[in-house]
Parts: C-alpha cells; sequence; structure tokens
C-alpha cells in the first residue's frame, strides 16, 4: 500500500490506495462498508482498477479530496464520495459513481483508505481482505499502456490535450490531464 500524509490545518491524516483481488467477489465488502467506515474512522472509496491508472494519480486525487473536504470546500458530504467525484473527474456524484465505483460483481479494486493513522489504514486493510477472501495485488496501480485507449474514451480526453501536455509518453500526457482535471473541479 502506497501512503501519503496529509496535513489540514493541524490534523494529520492518512491516505493509503491500494489494488486487491477478491476470493469471488466484492460484495461482501460493499455490503460493510459503512460499518467498517464508522468503526475505523475511515473513509473507504472502491474504484474500479481500469480507472485507476496509476497510484500517483490516485494518491492526488485523494489528497485533493481530504483537503477540500477538512476546509468545508467539498462537493459531497461524504469523504468517500468526494473522492469518487476527484478521481472522476465531475462534480455529479451520479457519473462519479458510474465512472469510478467498483460493483459488487466485481472481484478486483483499487482502494483508496484515508485514517487518523498509518496503524489504523493497516488494520483497515487487514480488515477488508479478511472480509473479500482476498489478497493485495502490487501490480494493479502501476501504470499499464493498455489502460489508455479506454481512459481516453471514457474521460473524452482529446488529442489536443494530449499533444499541449509536456510528457515523454501518451500514459504519462493522460496520467497529467487526469491530474489537471481532478484539480480543476474546485475552481470556479
Amino acid at each position: 500500500m502506497e501512503v501519503r500524509e496529509v496535513v489540514v490545518d493541524s490534523e494529520r491524516l492518512y491516505v493509503g490506495v491500494v489494488g486487491i483481488r477478491a476470493e469471488r467477489s466484492l460484495s461482501p465488502l460493499l455490503e460493510i462498508l459503512g460499518e467498517l467506515e464508522e468503526k475505523h474512522g475511515a473513509a473507504i472509496a472502491v474504484i474500479k482498477p481500469t480507472i485507476a491508472l496509476s497510484a500517483r494519480r490516485l494518491l492526488i486525487a485523494c489528497e485533493q479530496a481530504v483537503r477540500r473536504y477538512y476546509e468545508g470546500r467539498a462537493i459531497a458530504k461524504k469523504l468517500s464520495i468526494e473522492i469518487l467525484l476527484n478521481i472522476a473527474a465531475t462534480r455529479q456524484i451520479r457519473d462519479a459513481l458510474e465512472v469510478a465505483a467498483a460493483e459488487p460483481a466485481d472481484d478486483s479494486a483499487a482502494l483508496a483508505l484515508v485514517a487518523k493513522g498509518e496503524s489504523e489504514l493497516r488494520a483497515l486493510l487487514d480488515e477488508i481482505l479478511e472480509v473479500t477472501g482476498g489478497s493485495v495485488d502490487e501490480e494493479m496501480l502501476a501504470p499499464r499502456e493498455t489502460a489508455v485507449e479506454e481512459l481516453l474514451e471514457i474521460y473524452r480526453v482529446s488529442e489536443e490535450e494530449l499533444e499541449v501536455t509536456y510528457a515523454s509518453s501518451l500514459l504519462e500526457a493522460l496520467e497529467k490531464v487526469l491530474i489537471s482535471r481532478t484539480a480543476m473541479l474546485y475552481v470556479e
């Protein structure tokens, strides 16, 4: 799990992103998501792996969501939904759920976890793995060229956007465009 500390005012929060594979499906996890969030004082976003693109992109989107949420400038009332809005790069909750949220029948997901301590993140991940009978997939959040075409279509990224983005590869350009779109959610 890749972890980043986020400080908002004087509060320290920890964001972790990780890929998981469930034994059968994500259904058992999604059924008790609210209970887990309450028990651990955490936020959990369960994301389609195809949308993730990279750990870096997820961490940046999560950090933006956490900052806006704790500053009182969030779009959503729940931090986990705010994270999905950032990952989907939209202000519409319905669209964010459609684009970014994993489905109960899926057997894999990228997780974005937010807690008040790194040990809480790890305890939460352990419980999620127990509930799903799953395991961590270290490769899931590694940038993949195979995801580029699908993401270009999902996010309707134009060739012009990619061409004007300073990058050494199409993958890097797409990652930067998606990170920029996340940042633009809060520009009024």
